[in-house]
């Protein structure tokens, strides 16, 4: 996350965390201990901008594509979700994500003015107001830790893990997840 979130910086790209990196952030101060991904928003208005600066985060040794997101993914992936605005509300542009994650809508007084979020080591950018969005995205996520494929699968102490499994929160579960190998500290380019 430290160099994506150096390389929007350095771009003038905004950015901020969306759906389970969010929600890792408020819960966890950090990854989701059991989340394999990093989800990330972005305004429609800074895609361009985005494709630009793909060539660098293969430079870095991601592997970039596009589905319904950019994905950028080294071991763990990176999703980018483009967004826009409809009326009073910040909506994922592509509608197959947006039927997908139907109620990952941000209102303006969500969203605006961003913030900064503790983040493991660093800190990120997220909505004003994360509660809302998150209470229409994960009911109860305050309570209880929704562990489902396909994350599941990539990591070896999930496995056995059904489709999808509700815990009650655990002061186990509420520690970030601690990186598997060593983390660069600096990114050049």
């Amino acid at each position: 996350m430290k160099d994506t979130h150096e390389l929007l910086g350095k771009n003038n790209i905004n950015y901020w965390i969306d759906g389970g990196t969010l929600l890792g952030a408020v819960r966890h101060q950090g990854i989701i201990p059991f989340d394999d991904d990093l989800d990330i928003g972005i305004m429609h208005e800074d895609e361009i901008r985005l494709q630009q600066i793909l060539p660098q985060f293969e430079q870095l040794g991601y592997t970039v594509s596009y589905k319904r997101a950019y994905n950028i993914c080294k071991k763990a992936c990176l999703d980018i979700f483009i967004f826009h605005k409809e009326q009073n509300k910040f909506i994922y542009t592509n509608l197959a994500v947006r039927n997908k994650y139907p109620n990952s809508s941000f209102y303006d007084n969500e969203l605006y003015p961003l913030k900064k979020y503790k983040f493991g080591s660093i800190e990120v950018y997220g909505p004003t107001d994360p509660i809302g969005n998150l209470n229409r995205q994960y009911p109860e996520w305050d309570k209880y830790a929704v562990i489902e494929q396909p994350h599941s699968l990539h990591l070896p102490f999930l496995s056995n893990i059904e489709k999808k499994t509700k815990f009650i929160l655990t002061p186990e579960l509420l520690k970030p997840a601690q990186p598997f190998s060593p983390l660069e500290d600096r990114i050049n380019f």
